[in-house]
């Protein structure tokens, strides 16, 4: 047997053409379907000598077992898919369970949806790598039931498909060497076998392909090279029966592109093409433009939507070279939809959503007024659409389509309830898909004014023809899967088993573009190669990603596994596995490999460099790795001011202006820079963003009834008139709070101005989450002043408003703060102590998460790398600090409503009251007073040179960019893409 391996797929034109002429004298293997297609593309072209090629010489592992099967005239197995291996073990483990009923008190996990994933995963494992029941058996402690659970269930899974005629796919293997194995006739001795594409086997390939090398009359295997020290390849596998010819070292280029956000990784790859392809950008200096259809691009599982929607704003061709699952299309994600709407009992917004649906009634349909109108429940919502109103009532006739939608929804909803074998629930999900008026009737009349829409409609077509063909073959064409196949799924089961249908289904992909970028979601077929090849989401996230153990086949397990001479690959070894696919697909780039990664992730998050690039780096020293440049703001706008040099007027050409006429009056005083404390961290994260809202007072116009300014306002007031009433009685302080509270609502006197908000119905909800949320702070309150008294301090004073003001000086620039409240404590030794409280709306920790990585912003001069903490509390230190007051500053601390929450730093003398309640101190982010105080006095004096040049400049690596409003002022999305859809401030 002979392994010829290759580095680059362009190498398989020396190594095939010495086979293809063969003609019917030989038979290429291929992992599988996808790699058969590129395979006969290829072929096509020329690219292996010939014109044309017979397509009954190319095989993969099934057309090998339909063959063995056909020549020896064995039993022929039906191989079932992912949906019907679920529901076999799912029904499997509910017999098992009822067999046993300990076993969930024993384990309460195996009752849980999540462990048949973790079931059917490990049970996939075993059947690939020809694990026989008898070796998952061997030295089963007998004083444990549960580590029999997968030896018992694996037989009989095994003999259920035996019985049966059944076959799961990850048997095929095994399947087919079991009929070379009974069967005396000739099979393959008239042809040689070449295995293409192989980087490596399981063991049950390993031992079908021994035994054809008995039987072929040559076995060769054309295998890509990794360059990985101790993997265990194809070659290493069949070392004993093989002799390997070294392929001849590639150099190659590797580019990184680096991005802020992970939404914005396709931003960036579209904009980087588009000015490629214009002679421009930071590709145009690597070669010339080589043409859209010489681009491949693999992006992550969920991302083709974000992909294929960037590189069509940016006029990109592109196509998919998969169709996309049908959960993923209109018809899946309404079944997931409605499933969760009947569960939930019809809400009203929810609801109002899915009828406004284009597939149901689009805009004749007010989500409005139905949201005004306020129909709950499914009687309540027939109701208002008029299921009993006459005929001649015109709201019958606007609303009818919805009206149909809902009544097409219970029908399916009820078939669901009252459970049906697969075969009928098939059935009535496609006929809940062709409800006459519903679906492609509404669609199919959109493109003439959406033609954008024209995309959906294909999808939803294609997959109503995925549900019909899987219906008629459910019902006439496929024998069903034995007596567990003919039992109903109802409720949930139902519903599970025909999400996960959606879920492995895959819809019909468009024909291929000429001249357009491929799309690849996940890996590529083996045999794929681009002249440009592109890559997304390159980190340790995916890289290798998380590789976790299975619970069913632990570390003792596969040890057991090992003494009864079966093979299971360890952690180690799938972590090998990762790394040589990583090294694969690196090469799928003939010329030029692009990687691309953010640096944060969706919550602001680092994302880690992935190990396995430096590794390659390393072991190919003949590579280039460069990091391509990140193009700001000075690609846009020129270096002398002027955007659009052509059309400036000259200075006699320029409009009148009306000139005031300047009266005579003294000269006016030069104003004082200042600065609210409140406002240091957002200047110092991002300049222009504080002059847009600050300066400039820009902001987004609020979408809700009231906004958070408002509530904060409210929120402030509350608790200011429930401190002075504690001022005056000092005792009682839960009983205060609650009687404020009833003054609130009442709307009384100092409460008239938020009259509107108190009194608006719409905000019942938003009111009553207030209430739960001050009146949790108010008991966290009353537990601290409980613990100070036990301590032995007691107030002296509480400052609010106005006393509470701090205001100093630095660097010329006068910096002012108010907090809600500076309490004065006397303590046992008579001295006296304060502690300065804010109050937030939002989460407590999260105001006190500091800035790192201070280097990179533009006005670090060299001081501190990062502030560990808020800079406003910090500020408050310092500035009190520096008023010089009898009362030595003791504690700083926030107050959060979102998470009932308390966060600051304390002395030693309170951190016993107040340490059971902190939020958000880490071993890393611990200090002291004095620390917090060294932090702000380095931010302000950054602050005052940053206000005192009056220059506002963008920051693109800030963490607020991610919600903040301004993203389209400062062209943030022009320079390192935009995110698809907008983020609110998680604490608004």
């Amino acid at each position: 047997m002979r392994v010829l391996s290759y580095r680059r797929v362009s190498e398989l034109d020396r190594l095939m053409r010495e086979f293809i002429p063969l003609g019917e004298d030989v038979r290429f293997l291929v992992p599988s379907r996808r790699d058969r297609s590129w395979w006969l593309d290829r072929s096509g072209n020329g690219e292996f000598g010939l014109a044309e090629v017979p397509t009954d010489v190319l095989w993969n592992w099934q057309d090998l077992y339909e063959d063995v099967a056909a020549f020896t005239e064995g039993r022929r197995l039906r191989p079932i898919d992912p949906p019907d291996h679920r529901l076999i073990l799912s029904r499997l483990l509910g017999d098992l369970l009822k067999e046993e009923p300990k076993l969930l008190t024993l384990w309460p996990g195996l009752g849980r949806k999540g462990f048949l994933d973790i079931l059917s995963e490990d049970i996939r494992e075993l059947l690939n790598e020809a694990i026989l029941p008898e070796q998952t058996e061997a030295g089963l402690p007998e004083d444990n039931p549960t580590s029999q659970v997968l030896p018992r269930l694996y037989r009989s899974y095994l003999k259920y498909l035996e019985d049966n005629g059944l076959m799961d796919s990850a048997q095929i293997c095994t399947a087919t060497l079991s009929l070379l194995e009974s069967s005396s006739l000739p099979w393959g001795s008239d042809f040689a076998l070449v295995l293409t594409g192989f980087l490596s086997f399981t063991q049950a390939q390993v031992r079908l392909v021994r035994k054809l090398n008995d039987r072929c009359r040559e076995v060769i295997v054309l295998k890509p090279e990794a360059d990985l020290p101790h993997f265990h390849d194809a070659a290493r596998q069949l070392e004993k029966l093989t002799w390997e010819e070294e392929p001849r070292r590639v150099p190659g280029r590797i580019l990184r592109m680096r991005t802020t956000e992970s939404e914005l990784e396709a931003e960036a790859a579209a904009r980087a093409l588009a000015l490629w392809s214009a002679g421009r950008g930071p590709l145009s200096s690597e070669r010339d433009f080589p043409g859209f259809g010489a681009v491949g691009i693999m992006l992550p599982s969920d991302g083709e939507e974000a992909v294929s929607e960037a590189l069509t704003r940016y006029a990109v061709p592109h196509s998919a070279a998969q169709g996309i699952s049908v959960d993923r299309t209109l018809p899946g994600r309404v079944l997931s939809a409605m499933w969760v709407l009947r569960s939930q009992g019809f809400r009203t917004y929810d609801t109002a959503l899915f009828l406004a649906q284009p597939c149901f009634t689009g805009e004749e349909f007010s989500v409005a007024e139905a949201l005004k109108a306020g129909p709950y429940g499914l009687a309540g919502w027939k109701a208002y659409l008029g299921e009993k109103t006459p005929l001649k009532d015109g709201r019958r006739e606007r609303r009818s389509s919805a009206l149909r939608a809902l009544l097409a929804t219970e029908r399916f909803c009820r078939v669901l309830a009252r459970g049906a074998p697969p075969p009928d629930l098939m059935e009535a999900f496609h006929k809940f898909l062709c409800e006459k008026g519903l679906w492609l009737d509404r669609l199919k009349a959109l493109p003439l004014s959406y033609p954008e829409l024209d995309e959906t409609i294909r999808t939803t077509a294609s997959a109503v023809d995925s549900v019909r063909e899987k219906a008629l073959a459910l019902r006439e064409l496929l024998p069903d899967i034995g007596p567990l196949g003919r039992q109903a799924l109802k409720g949930e089961d139902a519903a599970e088993f025909l999400q996960i249908w959606c879920r492995e289904t895959r819809i019909r992909p468009t024909p291929p573009l000429a001249g357009a970028v491929t799309l690849h979601t996940g890996p590529p077929p083996v045999l794929a190669s681009y002249p440009v090849w592109i890559m997304l989401g390159v980190s340790q996230r995916d890289w290798p990603g998380r590789i976790a153990g299975s619970p069913l086949l632990g570390g003792p397990e596969r040890e057991r596994l090992a003494e009864a001479e079966a093979w299971l690959p360890s952690i180690q070894d799938k972590h090998l596995q990762r790394e040589a696919l990583f090294r694969r697909l690196i090469l799928t780039g003939e010329e030029m490999t692009i990687l691309s990664k953010a640096e944060a992730d969706d919550n602001g998050r680092p994302i880690p460099e992935t190990p396995f690039l430096d590794r390659f780096m390393a072991d190919m020293g003949d590579w280039a790795l460069r990091t391509l440049p990140v193009e700001g703001i000075d690609i846009l706008l020129p270096t002398d001011g002027h955007a659009f040099e052509d059309v400036d007027a000259p200075l006699d050409e320029r409009a009148r202006r009306f000139d005031p006429v300047a009266g005579s009056c003294g000269r006016m005083e030069e104003r004082p820079l200042t600065l609210a404390v409140s406002d240091l961290q957002t200047l110092l994260e991002c300049p222009l963003r504080y002059w847009l809202q600050r300066r400039a007072r820009l902001r987004e116009r609020p979408l809700g009834l009231v906004s958070a300014a408002d509530w904060g306002a409210l929120t402030h007031k509350f608790w200011e008139r429930v401190w002075r009433r504690f001022d005056e009685r000092r005792e009682g302080f839960l009983e205060i709070a609650d009687a404020e509270w009833r003054a609130l609502s009442a709307v009384d006197t100092e409460y008239t101005a938020y009259a509107p908000m108190i009194r608006d119905r719409r905000l019942g909800r938003r009111r009553e989450i207030l209430r739960l949320r001050v009146m949790r702070l108010a008991v966290l309150q009353a537990r601290i002043l409980e613990r100070l008294a036990q301590a032995g301090f007691r107030h002296r004073a509480i400052l609010l408003e106005e006393d509470a003001e701090l205001l100093c000086e630095l660097e010329g620039v006068r910096f002012s703060g108010r907090c809600d409240r500076v309490e004065i404590l006397e303590g046992r030794d008579g001295a006296l102590r304060a502690v300065i409280t804010d109050y937030k709306t939002g989460r407590s920790a999260r105001y006190e998460e500091g800035l790192s990585g201070l280097e990179r912003y533009p006005w670090h001069d060299g001081g501190l790398d990062r502030f560990l903490r808020g800079l406003q509390l910090s500020s408050y230190a310092l500035m009190y600090a520096r008023q010089h007051s009898d009362a030595v500053l003791a504690g700083v601390c926030l107050l959060g409503h979102q998470d009932g929450g308390l966060a600051g730093t304390f002395s030693e003398e309170l951190r016993g009251p107040c340490t059971a309640e902190l939020r958000g101190e880490k071993k890393g982010n611990r200090c002291t007073l004095e620390e917090r105080q060294e932090e702000a006095r380095y931010a302000m004096v950054c602050a005052a040179r940053i206000l005192g040049e009056g220059r506002f400049a963008p920051f693109y690596g800030a963490p607020s960019c991610r919600y903040c409003g301004m993203k389209s002022v400062c062209r943030r999305g022009e320079t390192v893409g935009e995110a698809l859809g907008p983020e609110e401030d998680p604490d608004e």
